[in-house]
C-alpha cells in the first residue's frame, strides 16, 4: 500500500529484508525450487498418463494464499 508512505505514517518495523533473507528467516524455498515433487507428479500425470492436472497444489496453497472461493 502506498497510503502510509504518502501520509507520512512510519513503518511498524524499520527492518528491510531481501527476498533471500526473508525466505531464509521464514523457511520458504526459492520459487523455482518449491514443490519439485508435486510438480514432477503433475508432469507425469499430465504428460505421461494424459490425465487432467490435479488440484492438489491449489488445495495445499490455501493455507498460505487463502481460500479458493
Amino acid at each position: 500500500m502506498i497510503a502510509p508512505m504518502k501520509l507520512g505514517i512510519p513503518p511498524r518495523n524499520e527492518e528491510v529484508l531481501t527476498p533471500a533473507e526473508a525466505r531464509a528467516r521464514y523457511g520458504y524455498a526459492k520459487p523455482a525450487e518449491a514443490h519439485l515433487e508435486l510438480r514432477a507428479r503433475q508432469a507425469a500425470r499430465v504428460l505421461g498418463d494424459g490425465k487432467a492436472p490435479s488440484g492438489r497444489g491449489l488445495i495445499e496453497s490455501q493455507e498460505i494464499l487463502g481460500p479458493l472461493s
